[in-house]
């Protein structure tokens, strides 16, 4: 998307470096100036574009709590679909990197599959999409073992991901407002407060 937002750009400012060059009199200065209007307007509706596409990026959200997971899509400037999967719900999760842009900046589609006649749950585009399968696989079998949402917490080393930085740490959770003070301290913290 980036790339195509480059090419749309610098088709303009060639087109505008080529009818601001003094020794290139392609066009008579009536139509000159109606073009250069033509390319002000140009970059402007890519200006726009540009802001709309951003927007629907920035704002599509992903959150994984220990009792569901759920998926916040920006559509258009004023529409937005929340969907919401309780974990009890998941029966599988699957991970698709297609290409190599996708592996190379570790980012893909995760397909959550779920119980009964529920669709399935697609996150299209997320990043480090193998750690987040294994996060949701871990908190989903804590939830069919009929543990606790205020006791799961995942058992691997990866502890979350917030705003594309992966978190290994309980105390960093913390600070950061994404895991309850009420909830009880990891090994390690109960060692540092010591």
């Amino acid at each position: 998307m980036a790339f195509l937002i480059f090419l749309i750009y610098a088709f303009g400012v060639i087109g505008f470096v080529l009818l601001a060059l003094p020794g290139i009199t392609l066009l008579s200065e009536p139509l000159r100036n109606v073009a250069v209007i033509a390319f002000s307007l140009y970059f402007l509706f890519c200006g726009l574009f540009f802001f709309v596409a951003f927007f629907d990026f920035y704002f599509d959200i992903h959150i994984l709590t220990s009792r569901r997971l759920v998926d916040i899509d920006q559509n258009r400037l004023f529409s937005r679909n929340i969907s919401e999967l309780w974990l009890e719900d998941v029966q599988d999760v699957r991970v698709n990197q297609n290409g190599i842009m996708e592996t190379i900046f570790n980012f893909g589609d995760l397909e959550v599959q779920t119980a009964g006649t529920k669709p399935n749950f697609i996150l299209q585009k997320i990043p480090f999409p193998q750690e987040v399968s294994s996060l949701i696989i871990d908190l989903a079998n804590q939830a069919k073992e009929g543990v606790l949402p205020i006791d799961r917490m995942p058992h691997r080393s990866l502890k979350g991901i917030i705003e594309n930085k992966l978190i290994y740490h309980d105390g960093v959770l913390r600070q950061l407002g994404a895991l309850a003070s009420s909830f009880p301290l990891s090994k390690e913290e109960e060692s540092q407060r010591s």
